[in-house]
């Protein structure tokens, strides 16, 4: 057996497991459809991009993300959903999270001197219309 194959075969092997482990899962029925073997594929690859990611999903799954994550129930019955909506959706939140009110303009107090605040004068009453009947 060549060694590239041998490497293969432990990254595959370690992936799988890590991803089973940090979620709580037995052992996974990754060859048995073609969903659950292009879910290995997937799960494979972004173990090697970012080791660190399914460990995040699972933090954020139990805190900010608690309505929006899938539930290992549902991952089980659907890998695909999983690999389309449910980890993109943790990867947007993490992109939207580090958005904070100092960087958001339209979440900062109001102050009047900021804008050129001229108060209105004394002499000048605000015209206060009724609702026509």
């Amino acid at each position: 057996m060549p060694p590239e194959l041998t490497q293969t075969n432990a990254a595959e092997a370690e992936a799988i497991h890590e991803f089973e482990s940090t979620f709580g899962f037995n052992q996974l029925p990754w060859y048995t459809t073609s969903d659950w073997q292009a879910s290995k594929k997937w799960v494979v690859k972004i173990y090697q991009s970012a080791p660190a990611d399914f460990r995040d999903y699972v933090e954020w799954r139990d805190g900010k993300g608690k309505y929006d994550a899938m539930s290992n129930k549902q991952i089980r019955l659907t890998p695909r959903a999983f690999m389309d909506t449910g980890y993109p959706t943790f990867k947007a939140s993490a992109m939207y999270a580090k958005k904070t009110d100092e960087t958001r303009p339209e979440y900062k107090p109001y102050k009047p001197e900021e804008k050129n605040y001229v108060p209105r004068p004394a002499t000048i009453k605000p015209v206060i219309r009724k609702p026509a009947e």
